[in-house]
C-alpha cells in the first residue's frame, strides 16, 4: 500500500501540478457592479457545505453592496445561493437541478465545453446553456503556486460563456479584446435574447479573490481596494498614507486610525445605510489619529464612515453582526 501511495505521489509530482482545494470555507470574491446611476461591487463568499443529490458541494453566497446616486444612499442585495463542488480536474456548478461543468482544467486547445446560463435570465428568451471553445492552456504561478489555466471564448451561436483565462481556485482573471466585463466567476450573458436592453444582467468583472489562509489575487487596473465604491465626492485618498477601519464586521467597537501625508482637520461621519447621520466626530489639525468608536447599541446592519475635509471625503463602509 505504501508503495502505492509512493508511486501516485511520484506521479503528481513529476507533472509539477497539485489541485488546489476549490472554494475553501471563506473564500471571497469581488467583481465590480454597475447600473444607471448606482455603482458597487459583487461579494461571493463560501460560507459552508451542503448536499444536492448525494453529493456534497460548496455553498456561495452572492450579494451587492452598491451606492444609488439618485437617492444618494447604500443598499445592500441578496442574490440567490450557488452550488459548487470539485474533482480533480473539473469545477461543477448547479443549475436547474442537474450538475454542469463550469471548467475544466483537463481540456485541451480546440475542446468545446457546453455551460449553463445563470437560473435568473435562462427562462426570458436565452437558451439555457451555452458553450465555450478552449484556445489555449497552460500554467501560471500566484503567490509561489503553480496553478493551472484555460483561456476561453464563446463559440459562434452560444448566447453564454466568457472572453476569460480562467486559473484554478480564482476562476476567470484576465480578459480578452478590452471586455473585463467578461471575467465573472460564473458565465455571463452574451446578448439579450430579446430581452428590455436596460435589463441588468448580473456578472462584472474581477476585483480580487482571497482566502483565510492569506492567498489573495488582485486584478490591477480595477478599483483602489476590493470593497470600493464610487459615491462621484471628490476623495482624499492621495492625502492618506494610512488609513484603517477594522474589525469588518464588528460587534460593536470600531478601531479607526490614519496618517496624513501633512497636517488637516478631519470631520468623521457616522451614517446608517440609509444616509441618516448617526454622529460626527471633529478631529484638530494632525498628521495622525487613533480612536475606538462603539456602536454596540446600534442595530445589526450597514454602517458608513465617512471622512472630510473641504469639500473632500473618503468612504468606509463597516457592518455590525
Amino acid at each position: 500500500m505504501k508503495k502505492i501511495i509512493m508511486l501516485i505521489t511520484i506521479i503528481v509530482s513529476s507533472y509539477g501540478i497539485l489541485y488546489s482545494q476549490w472554494a475553501p470555507a471563506g473564500a471571497c470574491w469581488h467583481y465590480n457592479f454597475s447600473g444607471f446611476a448606482i455603482n458597487g461591487y459583487y461579494k461571493i463568499n463560501c460560507i459552508g457545505d451542503t448536499v444536492i443529490n448525494n453529493i456534497s458541494c460548496k455553498v456561495l453566497e452572492k450579494k451587492i453592496y452598491q451606492y444609488n446616486h439618485l437617492g444618494s444612499q447604500f443598499d445592500t442585495i441578496t442574490l440567490e445561493h450557488e452550488y459548487t463542488y470539485a474533482d480533480l480536474n473539473k469545477v461543477y456548478i448547479c443549475r436547474y437541478n442537474t450538475f454542469y461543468t463550469l471548467y475544466d482544467f483537463s481540456a485541451n486547445i480546440g475542446d468545446t465545453i457546453i455551460v449553463a446560463g445563470t437560473n435568473k435570465y435562462s427562462s426570458a428568451g436565452c437558451d439555457s446553456t451555452g458553450a465555450i471553445k478552449i484556445d489555449s492552456v497552460g500554467t501560471m504561478n500566484i503567490n509561489g503556486e503553480t496553478l493551472r489555466y484555460i483561456s476561453v471564448s464563446p463559440t459562434a451561436t452560444s448566447k453564454w460563456g466568457w472572453y476569460a483565462r480562467i486559473v484554478e481556485k480564482i476562476g476567470p482573471v484576465y480578459e480578452y479584446q478590452n471586455n473585463p466585463e467578461y471575467n465573472y466567476l460564473f458565465p455571463v450573458k452574451l446578448d439579450y435574447c430579446g430581452m428590455q436592453l436596460d435589463e441588468l444582467s448580473e456578472g462584472g468583472f474581477l476585483r480580487c479573490y482571497t482566502e483565510p489562509n492569506g492567498f489573495t489575487y488582485k486584478q490591477l487596473g480595477t478599483a483602489p481596494d476590493c470593497e470600493y465604491i464610487n459615491t462621484g465626492i471628490s476623495e482624499l485618498n492621495d492625502a492618506f498614507s494610512e488609513l484603517k477601519v477594522s474589525p469588518n464586521p464588528t460587534n460593536g467597537i470600531i478601531n479607526l486610525s490614519y496618517k496624513l501625508r501633512k497636517p488637516q482637520s478631519i470631520q468623521i461621519d457616522f451614517s446608517d445605510a440609509m444616509g441618516k447621520l448617526i454622529f460626527s466626530d471633529n478631529i484638530p489639525e494632525s498628521e495622525a489619529y487613533t480612536k475606538e468608536y462603539h456602536l454596540e447599541n446600534m442595530l445589526p446592519g450597514i454602517y458608513i464612515i465617512k471622512l472630510k475635509s473641504g469639500n473632500n471625503a473618503i468612504v468606509k463602509k463597516n457592518i455590525k453582526y
